[in-house]
């Protein structure tokens, strides 16, 4: 390979790796932005949103990075049938996995954000009293609507995430670095 296919892919790899990240910074802003006076609380709901979401589907990415070490042998044997047979099975995979994250963090949502936040998680200084306002309820409440909206693009991240490897793994830059401009654009 040339110096520019290396960049190129090297590029893209990495576009696909930050590329969550920047939206979830993206969803901050936005909420920054537009939630008005109460976006204090609001942006206080999106970070344990975020972090249990991202983390969620970060917990998949192995079957991406299995699904490329596979092919990525099958490629070397010249086996196109087992190619076809290994990334039919592995996106099925990701799409089960997605439903499993999905359903987990429709039932146990609430759950985990208690969890993350702990007991008098969200407490505030009320500026005009000086007294300590426990907001942690009102915090749950609203980060469980954030990570239920979220959870519904679950499938498609996880299967999105795999078929980008897999594409990597064909060596098509272009079709992942067009997903991930898609993505971006759908995200805001």
């Amino acid at each position: 390979p040339t110096t520019r296919q290396m960049l190129l892919f090297l590029s893209t790899t990495v576009l696909v790796w930050v590329s969550e990240p920047l939206l979830s910074l993206v969803d901050s802003a936005a909420v920054g932005t537009y939630a008005g006076p109460a976006s204090v609380v609001q942006l206080a709901a999106l970070g344990p949103a975020t972090m249990l979401c991202d983390s969620s589907v970060f917990l998949t990415y192995f079957i991406g990075l299995a699904a490329t070490n596979l092919v990525a042998r099958s490629s070397a044997r010249r086996d196109w049938k087992s190619q076809i047979e290994i990334s039919s099975h592995v996106l099925g995979v990701s799409v089960a996995l997605g439903v499993a994250v999905s359903l987990g963090l429709f039932v146990f949502g609430e759950t985990l954000l208690r969890w993350i936040l702990g007991p008098g998680g969200a407490l505030v200084r009320d500026a005009a009293t000086g007294k300590t306002v426990d907001m942690t309820e009102r915090v749950v409440h609203i980060a469980l609507g954030y990570t239920r909206i979220r959870t519904v693009a679950a499938v498609f991240a996880i299967a999105g995430s795999t078929a980008q490897s897999l594409l990597l793994c064909a060596l098509d830059t272009k079709t992942v670095a067009l997903a991930v401009a898609v993505a971006t654009v759908l995200n805001t």
